[in-house]
């Protein structure tokens, strides 16, 4: 009856620690949703230069308001963190991001 027991009270404690792992992962993605990581960049000739950032997979135009405006633009070639509320696409087909808030990520943070 013991050896029972222990079994049952180990295959359920294998369920929950799989059921919070899972919860765990799928929290942080939701949550990373409406986030961009890369490099803050100027993209284009004037005067049709735009911001933009940029990662490994893809590059994004911004829209953003006169302050976050000059945050970005003063944090050129820097790594930042982008919150945006949509994602649209221009005439060209390029992915403009809705920009909300910006965080400057210190050098040497992943």
């Amino acid at each position: 009856m013991s050896k029972i027991l222990t079994f049952s009270v180990a295959v359920f404690l294998s369920f929950f620690i799989a059921a919070v792992v899972v919860g765990c992962s799928t929290s942080k993605k939701i949550m990373d949703e409406n986030t961009v990581t890369g490099q803050i960049q100027m993209v284009g000739n004037e005067p049709f230069a735009r911001l933009a950032i940029i990662n490994d997979n893809d590059f994004y135009l911004l829209d953003c308001n006169g302050a976050i405006k000059d945050t970005v633009y003063n944090n050129q070639g820097r790594m930042a963190r982008v919150y945006f509320s949509g994602i649209s696409t221009n005439n060209q087909q390029q992915k403009v991001l809705k920009v909300e808030k910006i965080d400057i990520v210190p050098s040497g943070s992943n």
